[in-house]
């Protein structure tokens, strides 16, 4: 058990990184305790809600040993030369699930309560399918076997699902990764090989947060919105969250506001859920310290794994990461959950590439 949990020696720069963001998650989840409505209201923002209720600090510390638990097991793997174990059972544990969650859904309908489904809400249970398409072509690629029939029936069902409980995000995601794995060609590699690109696309979603009148007033940009996709200007009231945000930024700069709470105290100032932008969500709950952890660990892994794992293994995973960023300009899909799928670009078995010490 101890070898098992035991972060690898050739992975140096990348484990590093992972202990500071897990020691990090630590500290911020300790100091979010001092957050109370005093120290809110010192803001002079004001609130709509009368009670403010904090996520149990305890959450940060079941999140930083997730993340922990997750590159060690990942990183045990690939030094037993089994990480194929691990994408067999993540793709038929994850297709099982929806099997099931999907039935309940066409036979009972949305039910009542917070979620809805049996997974979660319409975004978890659209982008799970999502993650278990891409859990599939890696499947696929390790096996040498390929099943067109099966592959478009799991493009189907999440383009079906997606459109039934009327998740548009995932059917923009969905069909990008299609597209982008159907293309496969040279300068789509070179696009997703790039680290610059993944810089584009989260601080253009920054960007476009704090300057989005000037991109909506496009009338190429207006035409897609409302007539393609079929959705207002205010993107479902987003705009106007933007707005809030700038209030907000300042607070807790340097640890957030702790993980998992950015929910309740935008609640309680603004009466909304979330940012709405994944980049500027992840800065709300972890601060500087936690965001910037973050993208060094997913920097540090991009680049390991661009040298050293074949890139028909690294691409799907890489196209599932470049839209997970890409829709963060509008959801909340740069979280923990995504950084421990970052991980999985380390699973290919030591015995098939280059194992030197990546320092």
């Amino acid at each position: 058990m101890k070898r098992q949990l035991k972060l690898k020696p050739q992975y140096k720069k990348i484990n590093g990184f992972v202990v500071a963001y897990c020691i990090a998650m630590l500290f911020i989840s300790y100091f979010s305790k001092e957050i109370n409505i005093d120290q809110l209201n010192q803001l002079g923002i004001g609130y709509v809600q009368d009670d403010l209720k904090l996520s149990s600090y305890t959450l940060g510390i079941m999140i930083s040993v997730s993340v922990y638990v997750a590159f060690s097991l990942v990183e045990y793997l690939c030094s037993i030369n089994k990480t194929i174990i691990l994408f067999r059972v993540f793709y038929k544990t994850f297709l099982f699930y929806l099997i099931i969650s999907d039935l309940q859904f066409l036979i009972v309908g949305e039910t009542t309560g917070n979620e809805g489904y049996l997974v979660g809400n319409k975004f978890s249970l659209s982008y799970m399918h999502i993650l278990c398409y891409i859990l599939y072509k890696i499947t696929e690629t390790l096996e040498c076997k390929k099943r067109k029939i099966f592959n478009r029936f799991l493009i189907f069902l999440t383009f079906a699902i997606s459109l039934l409980t009327g998740c548009t995000t995932a059917m923009i995601g969905m069909f990008a990764i299609v597209l982008a794995l159907h293309l496969h060609n040279s300068k789509l590699y070179k696009l997703l090989y790039n680290g610059y690109t993944y810089i584009a696309i989260l601080f253009s979603g920054v960007i476009f947060m704090f300057s989005y009148s000037y991109v909506l007033d496009i009338p190429v940009v207006q035409y897609i919105i409302v007539d393609v996709l079929h959705e207002d200007l205010t993107l479902t009231g987003r705009t106007g969250i933007y707005d809030l945000m700038l209030l907000i930024l300042p607070a807790r700069p340097i640890w957030g506001v702790g993980v998992g709470n950015s929910h309740w105290v935008l609640a309680y100032l603004f009466g909304i859920a979330n940012a709405q932008n994944g980049l500027v969500n992840l800065y709300i709950e972890e601060g500087l310290v936690g965001v910037v952890l973050y993208l060094l660990i997913f920097a540090s892994i991009f680049r390991y794994s661009k040298k050293h794992i074949p890139h028909n293994f690294t691409f799907p995973l890489l196209c599932y990461i470049a839209t997970f960023f890409f829709m963060g300009l509008v959801e909340i899909t740069i979280d923990n959950k995504l950084l421990i799928i970052m991980s999985f670009l380390l699973a290919y078995s030591s015995s098939n590439f280059n194992s030197k010490k990546y320092a």
